[in-house]
């Protein structure tokens, strides 16, 4: 009777499959980016011109001047360099697991 209830146990999985996990770290180093550029370009801004007060005053002239559009203005190079980078690590973290189950037989 083991034997039947031991078969019928659906197996464990032993993680995402890698391109999931390549995928997902792609869209998340793509959230980085578009979370942290507009800060970004605010601190690049203010470290190269002598126009600006504060903070605040750098992020009203920007947007007086070009919307929010203007907040992601130069993204493209960013997003081009992250995304790739952050998939290759959320992919290595995921085939590191999957050694590391295999070798202690979890």
């Amino acid at each position: 009777m083991s034997d039947a209830s031991t078969e019928s146990k659906p197996k464990a999985s032993s993680g995402s499959s890698g391109v999931k996990s390549f995928l997902s770290g792609g869209f998340g180093g793509m959230c980085l980016v578009m979370a942290g550029h507009p800060l970004d370009l605010l601190k690049v801004r203010m470290q190269t011109s002598t126009e600006y007060k504060s903070t605040l005053d750098c992020f009203r002239k920007t947007l007086a001047e070009n919307g929010i559009r203007g907040m992601y203005r130069g993204m493209g190079a960013p997003l081009v360099g992250a995304t790739p980078v952050f998939a290759i690590c959320f992919w290595g973290y995921d085939q590191g697991q999957k050694i590391m189950r295999s070798v202690y037989n979890l």
